[in-house]
């Protein structure tokens, strides 16, 4: 149905800096997003699933979108939410029914033009998987958009849908990096440097070197992961498909993990246990 982000390693870095300027609030509107809701299989399973089109000029990182129930819903029309809760189950539920709401929140990045890959949606409180009955009693409310702006940097943007407003939080704008600026402290220079559509350094001081790389792939993971092994850290810790934890000779050690419904894998090299 839809097309994984392209494979970074050799690809481009991150989005070239076209200058400083902060966005507008409504850099992308809410119909260049071109989103659905509906049954798909994932993973295997049945489910309702989120999807969408990316006809804004920016990379999207993430977008999650919050429904709430009609005003008109009726007491009987809530039947559907009936099964939600396990059966011989000790959970007791926060809210009544009349409080339920869906998060679709699909973080496949997607760069313009293209279209990603449905990811679950979620009925909030419940134990049991939502339906297509129980969505069809909402309508949206807010949107949560994360996307990379024209400076390279991560951005969240708000839409009220029922207000058909916009805000731009300039408090969550998450800094990122281009590959051939890697940062030079001494942790992150014993790191091999990364190639992905979006690179973001969440931490970096004497203690650890922490990175996030968006838009890449289960290849891009397992290709890091040689890049790390030739660098020296050639001695496995532990392993699995989506992780591995790699030291060196010195004691150093990097942690890789990637998470394939994000399309990003997060990396971290420590120094040696006193």
């Amino acid at each position: 149905m839809s097309t994984e982000a392209g494979s970074a390693q050799g690809g481009t870095s991150a989005v070239a800096s076209q200058g400083s300027a902060v966005p507008a609030d409504d850099a992308i509107t809410i119909d260049q997003i071109d989103w659905t809701v509906q049954e798909e299989v994932i993973d295997g399973d049945r489910c309702v699933g989120s999807s969408y089109v990316n006809n804004s000029d920016y990379p999207i990182v993430s977008i999650g979108i919050e429904f709430t129930q009609l005003e008109d819903v009726t007491d009987e029309q809530r039947s559907v939410f009936d099964g939600m809760y396990a059966e011989d189950s000790d959970y007791i539920p926060p809210v009544d029914a009349d409080e339920l709401y869906i998060d679709a929140e699909n973080q496949h990045y997607t760069a313009p033009g293209d279209e990603v890959d449905p990811w679950t949606c979620e009925l909030s409180y419940s134990l049991n998987a939502l339906t297509m009955e129980q969505y069809e009693l909402m309508e949206p409310n807010m949107a949560h958009i994360r996307y990379v702006g024209s400076d390279g940097n991560i951005y969240s943007e708000y839409h009220d849908f029922l207000n058909d407003t916009y805000e731009l939080d300039e408090g969550e704008t998450e800094e990122t990096i281009e590959s051939d600026t890697w940062p030079t402290s001494d942790l992150a220079g014993m790191m091999p440097q990364m190639e992905a559509a979006t690179i973001a350094v969440e931490h970096d001081d004497e203690e650890s070197f922490e990175v996030l790389a968006y838009g890449v792939t289960e290849d891009d993971f397992n290709s890091y992961i040689e890049q790390c092994r030739e660098a020296g850290f050639d001695t496995v810790e532990d392993e699995s498909s989506m992780n591995c934890t790699l030291r060196n000779a010195d004691g150093y050690a990097i942690d890789i993990t990637y998470y394939r419904a994000y399309d990003y894998f997060y990396s971290e090299i420590l120094p040696p246990e006193v």
